[in-house]
């Protein structure tokens, strides 16, 4: 994994996007008020707009779906990205509290999230947003109990969630998500450190996850799980320094993992792939 190209302005990330097509783009939600991207083709970065903190982002094959709100205020706001490049607000996840640090993946054309902070603590619920008629369904709860951080990518049919925080102690279980039958099974805990603050993304028939924190160390360790196996195998580290808060994609069979910050302090403009 070789760094490709450094943000003007380091920062620590909650989550990056990447629009499909030919002229792709990333972008990335920070702490500041702006959200910056990156066209993969030129890597020419830029301003696109405004945000909240505390983003999510999520493609059900057409559409981006970014939600957003600040933890404190309990305020969370979805809205699609259409082809004709505008942002068109569309229905609420109507919880109590709010939300923040969620996980999010997709499958075929529904979007999915669940757990995150609220105002009245952690969370464990889980919901499906259906695009088609603009509305959310209340899901089978995740089963690993109320928990934040966690990473989570969708492998074919199946959507898979792993590590987060819980509060008083950081988690290393590994969950799958049937959308068919609207269950849950446990795989393979992921290996090496209980972490939280990781982050992850599936390439082809595989998922990978690395870096975070255990609650002490900042890692840079990475790993492939293979869904047809159950069984997670180590890969290089991340060439650069152990950190937490990055973001990561993959795009035409290559992830990109990058930013994010450490316990010290430190934020990071680094991109690798």
């Amino acid at each position: 994994m070789a760094a490709k190209l450094v943000l003007e302005q380091p920062r620590q990330t909650h989550q990056l996007l990447w629009k499909s097509g030919y002229n792709q783009r990333v972008f990335n939600a920070a702490y500041d008020d702006d959200t910056t991207g990156c066209d993969t083709i030129s890597c020419s970065w830029f301003t696109d707009f405004n945000l909240d903190d505390y983003c999510i982002d999520i493609y059900d094959g057409s559409n981006w779906i970014k939600s957003c709100g600040m933890k404190m205020s309990g305020v969370v706001t979805d809205a699609q990205h259409p082809a004709a490049n505008t942002w068109v607000q569309k229905a609420f996840l109507n919880t109590s509290g709010g939300r923040s640090h969620a996980f999010a993946f997709t499958i075929g054309t529904k979007a999915y999230v669940g757990t995150g902070n609220s105002m009245s603590g952690l969370l464990s619920d889980f919901w499906e947003y259906n695009s088609e008629n603009n509305s959310w369904t209340q899901k089978a709860n995740f089963p690993g109990g109320p928990r934040s951080e966690a990473v989570a990518f969708s492998i074919g049919t199946k959507g898979y969630v792993c590590s987060g925080n819980s509060g008083s102690y950081v988690n290393y279980d590994m969950w799958e998500y049937d959308p068919q039958t609207d269950t849950w099974t446990a795989r393979s805990n992921c290996p090496g450190s209980a972490r939280t603050k990781a982050q992850g993304f599936a390439i082809g028939s595989k998922g990978y996850l690395g870096l975070g924190t255990d609650g002490s160390t900042d890692l840079n360790d990475f790993w492939e799980y293979d869904p047809q196996t159950d069984a997670w195998s180590a890969k290089a580290n991340y060439p650069g320094s152990g950190r937490r808060y990055t973001m990561g994609l993959s795009v035409q069979g290559k992830g990109y993992i990058g930013l994010g910050t450490d316990a010290n302090g430190n934020y990071y403009g680094d991109v690798g792939v």
